[in-house]
């Protein structure tokens, strides 16, 4: 029943954003200002803005993972355009590498918090975390929390700061 809430609510998303987000090379500021532009914006739901989490993460091949992870959205709204930054710690020879990602996003009203759901532009593959509200943790593909003695949270860095539409 979830895959299928899932699915459906993919289906929506996509035709909520409209338009397919263009990937990010690092440093490109018009690449940034073309993802914020892509939100797509409904009358009543406010200012474009953006919501920023940061945290390390472990992975399977290195020591760690830095994920900065910035949301666009209307203020009001509850789907969005997403960037994230994922810096693999000594992952190339012992140097650090860092893979950005740009996407779609949508929150799901579960209880007793949401679950924000994000599809990969490129990829097609999904990632979710349930919000928390300062926090925001990465979830299973069941979308339950992942079982580890491991942290899986990001922080709240920057929280609705306007942007230029």
């Amino acid at each position: 029943m979830k895959k299928l809430l899932l699915l459906a609510m993919i289906a929506t998303l996509a035709a909520a954003c409209g338009q397919r987000v263009k990937k990010i090379e690092a440093q490109d500021e018009a690449a940034v200002l073309t993802l914020r532009d892509s939100v797509h914006l409904v009358e009543g739901l406010g200012p474009v803005v953006e919501s920023i989490f940061a945290g390390v993460i472990p992975a399977a091949s290195n020591p760690g993972q830095r994920l900065v992870l910035t949301f666009y959205h209307q203020e009001y709204g509850a789907v969005g355009v997403y960037h994230l930054e994922r810096t693999y710690f000594e992952a190339s020879d012992g140097q650090d590498e860092v893979v950005e990602e740009t996407g779609r996003w949508a929150m799901l009203e579960t209880d007793p918090n949401p679950v924000i759901v994000m599809t990969a532009d490129v990829t097609g593959s999904q990632t979710a975390f349930i919000f928390h509200g300062a926090t925001i943790e990465m979830l299973d593909t069941n979308l339950q929390p992942i079982e580890s003695e491991h942290n899986y949270t990001l922080t709240r860095i920057e929280e609705n700061v306007q942007v230029a539409h």
